[in-house]
C-alpha cells in the first residue's frame, strides 16, 4: 500500500516557482528603478550646487560693481561740488573783469575829450 500514496503538492510547488519568478523579476525592477531614482537624485543635487555656486558668484560679482559705482558716484559728485565752485568763482571774476573793463574804458573816453579839449586850447 505504500505504493498507493502520490503526490498531490505539485501545483503548490509550481505556484511557489512561478511566485518566485515574479518576486525576482519585480526585484530587479524596482532595483532598476532605484538605481535610476537616485541617479537623478544625484544629477539633481550636482545641477543644485552648481546652480547655487553660480548664484554666489554672480551676487558677489554684482555687489563688488554695486560698490564700485556707489564709489563713482561719491566721486562724481565731489568733482560737482568743486567744478560748481570754480565755475561760481569764474563768473565772478568775470564779472568784476567785465565791470573793470566798462570802467576803464569809460575813463578812457573821458581822457580822450579831455585831451582833446587841451589840444584846442593849446593851438
Amino acid at each position: 500500500e505504500a505504493n498507493a500514496y502520490e503526490f498531490q503538492s505539485g501545483s503548490v510547488v509550481q505556484l511557489l516557482e512561478k511566485l518566485t519568478i515574479r518576486f525576482k523579476d519585480e526585484r530587479l525592477a524596482l532595483q532598476k528603478a532605484e538605481i535610476n531614482s537616485k541617479h537623478n537624485f544625484e544629477m539633481l543635487l550636482q545641477q543644485l550646487t552648481t546652480n547655487i555656486k553660480r548664484n554666489s558668484d554672480s551676487a558677489s560679482e554684482k555687489s563688488a560693481m554695486r560698490a564700485g559705482r556707489l564709489k563713482d558716484a561719491a566721486t562724481a559728485k565731489g568733482d560737482l561740488e568743486v567744478t560748481t565752485q570754480a565755475k561760481t568763482e569764474d563768473e565772478q571774476t568775470l564779472s568784476d573783469t567785465i565791470t573793470n573793463c566798462q570802467s576803464k574804458s569809460q575813463e578812457f573816453e573821458e581822457n580822450q575829450v579831455t585831451r582833446a579839449e587841451e589840444v584846442k586850447a593849446i593851438q
